[in-house]
């Protein structure tokens, strides 16, 4: 057919190039961008295909290289956090929130540890089975 399993990026998973640089956008997200624009640079075609399909692209960003396969169930998002990130998050469950909505607020906010506090304490509380 002429989807062709999505125009398919899977071929990504085994390239180094490509765990390389999954590694590196992972630990800094900030690199992306001018990955990306390098990429469509020194390869045109790589470029057009990541831009059909941005988000088979970012989920195998997503996912963990060789020496962790604990893939994220499907639909989930992997995010990579850095230990500053990590730390607010915490402090955040240690105001009595989930984890989730923690990193959810936290995310949401900008990575505004302030503002995520004020959003998560304005939630109103659905414990009761209301949503």
């Amino acid at each position: 057919g002429a989807q062709a399993g999505l125009g398919n990026l899977d071929w990504l998973r085994n390239n180094p190039q490509f765990q390389q640089l999954r590694q590196v956008v992972q630990q800094q997200p900030q690199m992306l961008e001018p990955i990306l624009q390098s990429v469509g640079a020194g390869n045109p075609q790589l470029a057009q295909l990541i831009g059909q399909h941005p988000e088979q692209f970012l989920q195998l960003l997503g996912e963990e290289g060789e020496e962790g396969d604990a893939l994220a169930p499907p639909g989930a998002t992997q995010i990579s956090v850095t230990p500053e990130e990590s730390e607010a998050i915490e402090r955040l469950c240690g105001l009595g929130f989930e984890r989730d909505l923690a990193i959810q607020a936290y995310f949401a906010c900008d990575k505004n540890e302030e503002l995520a506090a004020n959003f998560l304490f304005e939630q109103p509380d659905d414990e009761d089975g209301q949503n």
